[in-house]
Order: C-alpha cells, then sequence, then structure tokens
C-alpha cells in the first residue's frame, strides 16, 4: 500500500513548519536534510548517545577527517551549500550554527511531543526485552518489524531499496525511530572499522499509531502555560530532554539571560527543576516532578 508523503506523520508536520518559522536558526538544516535527498548523516556525526546535549558535544568533537568524510561523501552524490565546506573543515564558527540550528529544530519538532514518543518507545523496548528472554534472538529480531523474517541466519525487513548487509562478527545496533515508517533503514559505514551496521526500525507498528504519537494537539506549553506561564512551560520543554546551562535555556526559549534566574527561582522553588553549578556554569535539570507533569501532558 502507497502513502502520500504528506500524509505520514501529517500533523507533526504542519505543527512543525509553523514552529520552525519563528526559529530562522533552524534554516541551516534543510540543505543538508532535504526530504527527497541524500543527506549528511548526523546520526554517524553525533553518534548513539542518550541526549541531545551529549549528541552534540560528540559533533563538536568530531575530527575533522571524519567531518570532511561525511560532507565529502554527501557532495559527491549532490550539490551542497558552499558553507558546507567550511563545516567540513570544522570551523568553530559554522560547528555553532550546525549547533543552534540542532536545537532550534528539536525544539520545535521534536521536544512537544518528547515525553509521548520516550514512553511508547519504552513500551516497545520492553516488550522486545520480554520476547528474546522467553523465546530468544531469533523470535526477537522476527518481531522487529510486521514483515520482518527471520530465515536460516538472515534477517529480512522491508526496505526503500534493495540492499545487503553481512555483519562478519561486528554485530548489530537496534534503534527504534517514530521518525522512519513505513521502512527499516539500515546504515553501513564500510570504512568505519570496529562500528558496528545500524538498523532504524519503525516505532508505530501502523499508521494510526504513527499519527496517535504525533497527533496534532502534542504536549505543547498550551495547558501547562496557562497554569505556570508560557515561558516556564518553554522551559520545562527545554529540559526534558536533558540538563542544560543558564545561557542555553536562554538561547533556546528566547529570553534574555536578565530575566532568566527569575524563571529559573519560581520553577526550582515550586520543585519542578534542581539548579547546580560546575565551575562557571550554572545547569538546570528537572526534577523527578518536573517529569511527571510533563509526562502528565500526554494524557
Amino acid at each position: 500500500m502507497q502513502y502520500q508523503h504528506e500524509t505520514l506523520l501529517g500533523d507533526w508536520r504542519r505543527y512543525s513548519r509553523d514552529r520552525l518559522l519563528t526559529q530562522p536558526q533552524s534554516a541551516l538544516l534543510p540543505p543538508l536534510l532535504p526530504a527527497r535527498s541524500w543527506m549528511v548523516d548526523l546520526f554517524t556525526l553525533c553518534g548513539p548517545t542518550g541526549s541531545l546535549e551529549h549528541g552534540l558535544d560528540h559533533l563538536r568533537h568530531r575530527s575533522r577527517a571524519t567531518l570532511r568524510c561525511e560532507i565529502d561523501d554527501t557532495a559527491r552524490r549532490r550539490r551542497l551549500p558552499s558553507w558546507a565546506g567550511r563545516l567540513a573543515d570544522g570551523e568553530p564558527e559554522w560547528l555553532d550554527h550546525l549547533d543552534s540550528a540542532i536545537r532550534a529544530t528539536h525544539q520545535a519538532a521534536v521536544a512537544p511531543y518528547w515525553s509521548r514518543v520516550k514512553a511508547h518507545l519504552r513500551a516497545e523496548h520492553s516488550t522486545l526485552g520480554r520476547l528474546m528472554l522467553s523465546s530468544g534472538v531469533e523470535r526477537m529480531l522476527a518481531a522487529l518489524h510486521p514483515r520482518a523474517r527471520w530465515d536460516s541466519s538472515v534477517l529480512h525487513l522491508p526496505a526503500a531499496y534493495d540492499q545487503e548487509i553481512h555483519l562478519q562478527g561486528r554485530g548489530l545496533l537496534i534503534a527504534y525511530s517514530v521518525y522512519c515508517w513505513p521502512f527499516a533503514v539500515p546504515v553501513y559505514d564500510g570504512d568505519d572499522d570496529g562500528v558496528p551496521p545500524r538498523l532504524f526500525v519503525p516505532a508505530a507498528r501502523d499508521l494510526l499509531t504513527l499519527n496517535q504519537i504525533t497527533a496534532l494537539s502534542p504536549p505543547d506549553e498550551g495547558t501547562l502555560g496557562a497554569l505556570i506561564g508560557h515561558t516556564r512551560a518553554a522551559l520545562l520543554y527545554a529540559m526534558a530532554d536533558g540538563h542544560a546551562t543558564t545561557s542555553d535555556l536562554a538561547r533556546r526559549v528566547g529570553v534574555s539571560l536578565a530575566s532568566m534566574s527569575q524563571h529559573t527561582a519560581v520553577l526550582r522553588g515550586a520543585g519542578l527543576i534542581s539548579t547546580r553549578r560546575t565551575g562557571m556554569a550554572v545547569h538546570h535539570a528537572l526534577t523527578p516532578l518536573g517529569h511527571h507533569v510533563l509526562e502528565e501532558q500526554t494524557r
């Protein structure tokens, strides 16, 4: 069955598009990540990490050779803007621009849904874990996708194009993704010794589930904002993926550093965030109560 491009994640696309119009710094990403062409592999550059902050930190510490290899590989397949060469050279100014673009896009298109997405991913991981313990690895692999098939030590999965990947004892990193559907997406860096191939598997088993996870009325600042103020609600969502410094939060939410101390003091006094100082930086993070408040918005 074929689906129109706008049908998949339709509400999410419309909502995120409107939000991105208010985040001009995000404009750096579309030339690198076009919808229907070869993309710069940010997953390779950021690595498999547990949070946005760690991923961006890995990106900043990538060697110039790794950056150049990824940008050049994309440039051989399609035309890139001239400034992509400065990214490939690891120029700090352009790495700052890329950092800001990723943060702005995350804030507009991922953070409002993250509690709901995370709950779904945890449920899927739990289901597969129980299946592996009760029935073995082969049964778990066969359950990765409705059309997955395990046959004579070979895992068959539907993909957008034919490809064979021989693991050769290197293992396989499997990652669920809400944003790849309906096909699995294999990624294999043949020249990167020691790095296992990655397999991105659709987290949603059907289109209905996919659209429920990314419904038009996401867990945004609306209801919460009416209670504690839209700026403070936005600050909570900005911390949903991990701790952040005062300057990070000010940049993401678009408020002055001068007003940040008042907002964070109110949130800290309500028991929604914790604050600690490391050297010259002040880090803020959600408390368990803060996480619970955000998760309640998805119900």
